[in-house]
């Protein structure tokens, strides 16, 4: 075992490589641009944007054209020429065509007869009662753009998580950076107190008996070396699984960074909350808007279809010179329908009511829980700075302490015992201190990461 902690502890595992620094500031940077998440993010964005495209083509025009003949027994029974455009108006939901008939043949319907040059006509379809105010066209439309809107309130909800979890690990890889330092320090320290206590036992200074404790107290120092050491790497690898290149792929990882001085400065700033809704509580408020449409065009099933078409004929054009007169010659017809009983529509719209009350409580619900969660972590940090400071005393104390056993030890008046424990309870507050002012520099972040603006 022993063997294996000094292979473990000497191998210079970093310093086989060139080693880069890796600042907070250009692990963020690279996260908001690069990483898949941040890609993924983008791409959702994108494709909101798409299907809000794909809801407005319910109401672009249409081209049509229709041709039938019959010809029988070199007879032409009758041929039907039908040409022209079609659409939906936005506002009302009122339905427009233009076009262009010609129909000839021995045996044509007589309704189907047209002038020698054909008929051109243009007219309306209107709803007066099911489809004025709404429609499955412009709901679609209405909430293809919610979900778009809800689509950039979510990317930001993702980059925020992927940032909070990047500055999480770069602060836990300094602290364990940090460290490794303090026990690289005690170990080299503790290396050339046992080659001075060896001279001292062969010039009948000390007691044989001083090496075997010299030895205790550095295993202890490079058991400690070891583990934090691991737990670095762990979270290097961690680092670097972030690290991606613009074009989608993964860092070179041949070369481990090092990371750098965490500025506290930077970390301040992110305490302040912009004025803003949260974008938790834009995607609540989004998402109750979604079931309010829908709920209003179910109830727009509740009344009957009564629909107006109209439209105005004209035909021979190329003898009548004067401008067509719309209600001289014209094409009109009224539609109704109604279901007596109504239990389809009825039921959808109740079930539409039902989501959209429960989309309501669940935005309430959500805003005072942030609320709360916000106050909580404010109090948190006000907590964690102030452990942070105490514990900064506490190790400054304990080092006075070890620096003055020391002193006691070299000149006789102190053991191995005492100088050990001098200095584990100097490591240790060392360690809580780290610790402490890491939980601080995270506590620094969770209000804004809670509040879900951490990537603005």
């Amino acid at each position: 075992m022993r063997i294996i902690l000094t292979l473990f502890i000497f191998i210079p595992w970093l310093s086989v490589q060139a080693q880069d620094t890796l600042s907070l500031e250009q692990y963020i940077n690279n996260l908001k641009c690069c990483h898949p998440i941040a890609q993924n993010a983008d791409l959702l964005l994108m494709e909101r944007k798409f299907n809000t495209l794909a809801a407005r083509g319910g109401f672009d025009p249409t081209a049509n054209a229709d041709f039938s003949r019959k010809l029988f027994d070199n007879q032409t029974y009758y041929q039907h020429v039908n040409a022209g455009v079609s659409g939906f108006i936005l506002p009302g939901g009122i339905g427009y065509q233009a076009g262009y008939e010609l129909n000839s043949g021995v045996y044509l319907n007589p309704e189907q007869r047209n002038p020698t040059n054909g008929l051109f006509y243009a007219g309306i379809n209107v709803p007066l009662l099911q489809g004025m105010i709404t429609d499955v066209r412009r709901t679609a439309l209405r909430q293809a753009q919610v979900l778009q809107l809800s689509g950039e309130e979510e990317r930001r909800l993702a980059l925020n998580e992927l940032l909070f979890n990047g500055y999480v690990q770069y602060i836990y890889w300094q602290a364990y950076d940090e460290l490794e330092k303090l026990y690289e320090q005690q170990v080299i320290f503790t290396r050339e107190r046992l080659e001075n206590i060896r001279n001292a036992i062969q010039a009948g200074d000390r007691a044989a008996i001083d090496t075997a404790d010299a030895n205790a107290m550095l295993a202890n120092w490079e058991i400690g070396l070891a583990e934090t050491r691991a737990l670095k790497i762990k979270y290097t690898y961690m680092i670097v699984a972030d690290l991606w290149n613009e074009d989608g792929s993964p860092r070179n990882t041949e070369t481990l960074p090092i990371p750098a001085r965490i500025n506290e400065e930077s970390l301040s700033q992110k305490v302040q909350i912009p004025e803003e809704k949260s974008p938790l509580i834009r995607i609540a408020e989004l998402k109750t808007e979604f079931a309010r449409l829908d709920k209003r065009l179910k109830a727009e099933y509740l009344k009957p279809k009564l629909n107006l078409k109209y439209n105005f004929l004209y035909g021979n054009p190329q003898v009548n010179n004067t401008l067509p007169v719309m209600f001289e010659n014209y094409n009109a017809g009224i539609n109704f329908s109604f279901p007596l009983f109504l239990r389809t529509e009825r039921g959808q719209w109740r079930a539409a009511e039902v989501k959209w009350k429960m989309a309501q409580i669940d935005r309430d619900f959500k805003d005072i829980q942030l609320q709360n969660k916000i106050k909580a972590a404010m109090l948190e940090l006000v907590q964690n700075k102030e452990q942070a400071v105490q514990s900064e005393k506490l190790a400054k104390l304990n080092f006075v302490l070890s620096k003055a056993e020391q002193e006691r030890f070299d000149a006789g008046d102190s053991n191995f015992f005492n100088l050990f424990l001098r200095e584990t309870n100097y490591v240790n507050a060392v360690q809580k201190n780290i610790k402490a002012f890491a939980d601080y520099k995270i506590s620094l972040l969770k209000p804004r990461y809670l509040h879900g603006s951490l990537a603005d």
